[in-house]
């Protein structure tokens, strides 16, 4: 077994082609396609087959808010094999996140660091199933040498229906 990979990079600025194969399976050639630039990425790709996996990621963002998908299609079957995104927004300080996945799950979560300083910790979750699938997490983190000055809280929500 030979594991071959072709590297096309920058044949424009950002742009990077990947060919790759395992000789001599037949079926494991795969073209893939990368852009990366300051506030976006994306990521696609193709099995070198007669009814290949269509994939396809992407990223767009800034320092403060980044909206993100990854979604796979069966040509085999015309159907959409996956298909999440996600949503999230961080200061310094706190990270919030919504993400869909598969369209039948839906996450959220909260992520507050009170104070910035932290060594040796000590951490605990709550996690409730309030509907099949469903779950409702709190979680805490506290420095045990300064419990009163260090705390970090966070909230998290999954739901499937």
């Amino acid at each position: 077994m030979v594991i071959t990979t072709i590297t096309v990079d920058e044949p424009t600025p950002g742009l990077k082609a990947i060919f790759s194969f395992i000789l001599p399976d037949q079926k494991s050639g795969k073209a893939r396609s990368d852009y990366q630039h300051e506030y976006a990425g994306i990521s696609s790709s193709i099995g070198l087959i007669a009814t290949p996996i269509v994939n396809f990621s992407g990223v767009v963002g800034n320092t403060s808010l980044a909206l993100g998908t990854d979604v796979s299609f069966d040509t085999a079957s015309g159907n959409l094999s996956k298909y999440n995104a996600g949503l999230s927004y961080f200061t310094g300080d706190l990270i919030a996140s919504l993400t869909v996945n598969k369209g039948d799950t839906v996450s959220a979560s909260y992520y507050h660091t009170i104070s910035p300083r932290a060594t040796q910790r000590a951490s605990a979750a709550i996690q409730h199933e309030f509907l099949p699938r469903s779950l409702f997490t709190i979680s805490g983190e506290v420095d045990a040498r300064t419990i009163d000055k260090n705390a970090k809280i966070g909230l998290a929500l999954a739901l499937k229906p």
